[in-house]
């Protein structure tokens, strides 16, 4: 088993999984915030984790 903790001010996360995982990607969200900078950092940790790949998506409205 592979252990993950992670630890900002406001947020805890642990996960733990067996190496044979059926999470094979991750994807995250990001606008480019200081919070979604944060997520990345954890999709990294967690692909990391499970031997996943990590997509990053940015959606920009056209409207905008």
């Amino acid at each position: 088993m592979d252990k993950l903790s992670s630890t900002s001010p406001s947020m805890e996360v642990r996960m733990t999984v067996s190496t044979k995982s059926p999470i094979t990607s991750v994807l995250v969200a990001v606008d480019f915030s200081p919070p979604s900078r944060l997520a990345v950092n954890y999709g990294v940790a967690a692909a990391r984790l499970f031997r996943a790949r990590l997509s990053l998506l940015n959606v920009v409205d056209a409207g905008a």
